[in-house]
């Protein structure tokens, strides 16, 4: 299944193909992706993790088609 992501900057953008789809095993999780992004969960404590625009935790079950995208609650400058 392919998923599409809005890598925060702390990333490795490697896995996400040049239209910003990352191929996941079907039932995957979103925790797999974040292993596959090598998104540390240290600074994930100050970030929301967003899938279709809702917050949900590491253990949901990811769907092909789905957009994964991050929010964090640390301003930047």
């Amino acid at each position: 299944m392919k998923v599409r992501v809005y890598v925060p900057p702390f990333a490795d953008p490697s896995a996400i193909d040049d239209d910003g789809f990352v191929e996941l095993a079907d039932g995957a999780t979103l925790g797999a992706l974040l292993k596959r992004l090598r998104i540390p969960l240290r600074p994930l404590a100050a970030t929301f993790c967003l899938v279709n625009y809702e917050r949900v935790g590491i253990g949901h079950r990811l769907a092909d088609g789905d957009t994964v995208s991050f929010f964090s609650l640390l301003p930047g400058g």
